[in-house]
């Protein structure tokens, strides 16, 4: 085989064709973690799931924990792009930036539970993804600090404030997903949107 053809087999480069394997990798990820959940999740149950040779996996990942990080990571990002998207579209008003995004995330997480069960019921168990769901709580936070109006006065209460909101909004959709108990979304994001306006004010 010519180096030629090594690098372009079927219309497509050699670049290209592995970015397509890792990111078929990654929703194979999302499909196991997302529906049977992290005991599913392991080398043999991702290649038979995608139809791929053992070594398409590990020119990817050195382990199957590196998956669950790449699927964890890449969830985040659309999480947070989706709600700031929703935020900046909304002019001015506090009440209409505050639930444009909590509605953006819950419809995100929710209409695909997948999404929601990954980032917020198996990162709890996980060692490895609770460390992450930590860290990109914190980030959140910060977020919501910053997106709140006037004088932002004590920093501290402001992040005591702001996590308490994330971690709260956080649970309270795990429940409506894994539970379904907590009735309509709609009625829960605008709920929600309340206890943040008072506890921002």
């Amino acid at each position: 085989m010519t180096a030629s053809t090594q690098r372009n087999y079927g219309g497509q480069s050699a670049e290209s064709r592995r970015a397509k394997r890792r990111q078929q990798l990654l929703e194979t990820g999302l499909e196991l973690l997302g529906t049977v959940g992290l005991p599913g999740l392991t080398v043999r149950g991702v290649l038979d799931h995608a139809q791929l040779a053992p070594r398409y996996f590990y020119e990817n990942f050195q382990h199957i924990d590196e998956l669950a990080v790449a699927v964890f990571e890449q969830l985040m990002v659309e999480m947070t792009q989706t709600g700031l998207a929703a935020v900046a579209d909304t002019g001015q008003g506090l009440r209409k930036r505050i639930r444009a995004g909590l509605d953006a995330i819950a419809r995100l997480l929710t209409e695909d539970p997948r999404k929601g069960r990954v980032l917020l019921v198996e990162s709890v168990a996980s060692p490895v993804l609770a460390p992450l769901r930590h860290q990109a709580g914190r980030a959140l936070a910060g977020l919501v600090a910053q997106q709140a109006d006037g004088n932002p006065g004590d920093p501290v209460a402001t992040a005591v404030t702001a996590r308490f909101l994330v971690g709260g909004f956080s649970e309270t959709l795990a429940a409506l997903i894994q539970d379904g108990d907590l009735g309509d979304r709609d009625a829960v994001v605008d709920r929600c949107t309340e206890l943040f306006l008072a506890c921002v004010r």
